[in-house]
């Protein structure tokens, strides 16, 4: 702040079909950028730096408030197996970046194990969800995961609840037939914990178990 006042990304939409740099396509889609896009954009967001042995969790505060909550960072392989585990209450100021945790980023296989850390706010409302690994994506062991979904309607909508039997990255939930607006995409599931995407649509969720797909990053190229 005082270099830059903010930022833009190339490119937000598309005013017909094509395959482009878009975080939305023609037809209102999100792709997995506008996803993401609203993370990094986030008022209150989470980064994770890992830099040689070093992971620093860094919370940023762009709020006009004082921010309080939890971190929760966690060392687990592809089974959900936690190595290490901690937890610290946060306290960041209003229109600031803090590094509020810095631990040994250790490892028994590189290629099997992963970080990750969530943001929880004073409440306990899960914000935010990040996921760091050792290795490029590319040489990481990719194991095929059994994604349980179970599509339910409540009082403030409709629920899509994602369980896994195992680390699964880039979990993307699609339907065939509809285009039902989702609070989230493209996820990860790094632990046991079911993980809830709310959805805003007019079709029943019968009809929607009916239609819905995941693939996640296992299934590129398969």
């Amino acid at each position: 702040r005082g270099y830059t006042m903010g930022s833009v990304y190339w490119q937000f939409n598309d005013c017909w079909p094509v395959a482009s740099w878009s975080s939305v396509d023609s037809l209102g889609r999100y792709k997995a950028l506008h996803y993401a896009a609203k993370k990094f954009y986030a008022p209150v967001a989470m980064g994770l730096f890992l830099e040689g042995n070093s992971l620093t969790v860094n919370i940023s505060n762009e709020t006009m408030n004082e921010f309080k909550g939890k971190v929760v960072l966690c060392f687990s392989d592809s089974e959900f197996n936690v190595s290490k585990k901690y937890e610290t209450e946060i306290q960041v100021n209003s229109l600031s970046s803090k590094d509020i945790l810095t631990v040994a980023a250790e490892y028994k296989n590189k290629y099997s194990e992963y970080m990750y850390a969530e943001l929880y706010s004073e409440d306990g409302k899960l914000i935010m969800r990040e996921t760091e690994l050792y290795v490029p994506p590319k040489h990481f062991e990719w194991n095929k995961t059994d994604i349980a979904i179970d599509i339910s309607r409540r009082e403030n909508g409709t629920e899509i609840k994602l369980t896994s039997n195992g680390f699964a990255k880039g979990v993307y939930v699609d339907f065939d037939g509809c285009d039902p607006k989702l609070s989230d995409n493209f996820i990860d599931l790094v632990n046991k914990e079911p993980y809830i995407i709310k959805v805003e649509t007019d079709v029943a969720a019968e009809e929607l178990k009916k239609s819905i797909s995941v693939k996640t990053v296992y299934d590129i190229g398969r």
